[in-house]
């Protein structure tokens, strides 16, 4: 059905543009050193921030280049600041598992024929998609008029790109981005990906905290409960026991962060009117999210977008795993540890289902004890 819905929009945007008949890009010489590079990114948030360190590799690689980023609005606080990035385009993809956004609309139909002729009008030399998605070649590489194309053959659409790489999906996806971008003869020399906060932001943060009756220099955990994929979630009635744990064990708050719909679970389940839980779901920005990790003594999550924010900063992380590889997403930082049990019977690769949950949560994470992040927690925090 989804591929029927892509083919629809395929065909109504090339009627729209009137471009049916010129699939045969232009021909033109790219010197890379000048040349307009346009990353696809408009996925998960935690994806867009891996893909970080492309930026700086790509402009020390062609120190004379220009970068696009092609991303959703959700991640643009992310990239604020960024000196790597020449200028941020949006489009928000309807996602299936998008709580606001999960289909198309003829607003987004529109929104995306106007975002394919602006891209055509920046004359973009390279296309660079590191998903591995041919619709995204397809629509914001080949309609936009792009000569070089790269991406991975994760989905297939070899004849759609100039240059693809292999997809192993027990690699992890900076290693991916590493290889799409040997293509094109640039090299990523550290792997760790970095947001640029300043001073403001800072500011921003303890303001939400002094709000809160929480001053920002008070020792605090972030906990980050809540994915996109509630099939990745550890029961809620642990994090409580977790919270707990750090209060008694080392007299630390603990900051819960999530969307406003995540809101009231965070308050039933886990805060509870603890006065050692501090709820802060719907109420701080990425940016806000950023900055209250970057002063945390450690922050511990899920396999979520907020622990590879997390991951750019020198604290302590523990992420627990369940139906997802953490080969392929685990969070890059020498400070971070991960769980994970292996006990996942299901497909892992798919990552999004799982065939054998009890009482609404996976099986593998219920058999992750409490008792088990506890340990880790103290070796991190006692053993560095």
């Amino acid at each position: 059905m989804i591929q029927n819905i892509v083919i629809k929009i395929a065909i109504f945007i090339f009627y729209i543009i009137g471009k049916t008949q010129s699939l045969s890009l232009k021909k033109r010489n790219i010197n890379l050193n000048k040349a307009t590079f346009l990353v696809c990114r408009l996925d998960h948030i935690g994806d867009v921030v891996m893909t970080t360190p492309a930026f700086r590799s790509i402009k020390e690689a062609y120190l004379g280049s220009k970068v696009f980023l092609l991303t959703n609005s959700s991640s643009r606080s992310l990239i604020d600041n960024n000196p790597f990035i020449d200028e941020l385009i949006y489009f928000n993809w309807p996602w299936p598992y998008d709580k606001r956004n999960n289909y198309w609309t003829l607003k987004n139909l529109l929104k995306c024929i106007k975002t394919i002729k602006y891209i055509r009008s920046k004359h973009i030399d390279c296309f660079i998609e590191f998903r591995g998605d041919p619709r995204f070649v397809f629509l914001f590489g080949i309609l936009a008029n792009i000569p070089l194309r790269i991406s991975s053959l994760r989905k297939g659409g070899k004849s759609l790109l100039t240059y693809g790489v292999s997809f192993n999906e027990d690699e992890h996806q900076v290693d991916v981005v590493a290889k799409i971008l040997n293509l094109i003869d640039v090299k990523i020399a550290n792997k760790r990906p970095e947001i640029f906060l300043n001073d403001i932001d800072r500011k921003n943060i303890k303001e939400i905290l002094n709000s809160e009756q929480l001053p920002f220099d008070s020792l605090y955990a972030v906990i980050s409960p809540f994915s996109a994929h509630s099939v990745r979630e550890w029961p809620f009635y642990n994090w409580n026991i977790i919270a707990e744990f750090l209060k008694t064990k080392f007299d630390m708050f603990s900051i819960i962060v999530g969307t406003k719909e995540d809101y009231d679970i965070a308050a039933s389940d886990i805060a509870n009117n603890k006065e050692y839980i501090f709820n802060l779901c719907g109420k701080t920005s990425l940016r806000n999210v950023a900055a209250l990790m970057e002063n945390a003594r450690i922050v511990i999550g899920v396999d979520t977008g907020t622990q590879h924010i997390a991951s750019c900063f020198d604290v302590p992380l523990i992420t627990i795993f369940g139906p997802a590889k953490p080969q392929q997403t685990r969070p890059i930082t020498p400070y971070g540890i991960y769980i994970d049990n292996n006990y996942c019977v299901c497909d892992r690769s798919k990552r999004i289902m799982c065939n054998h949950p009890e009482n609404g949560y996976s099986k593998c994470l219920i058999e992750t004890s409490t008792e088990q992040v506890c340990v880790a927690i103290s070796n991190i925090l006692l053993n560095g």
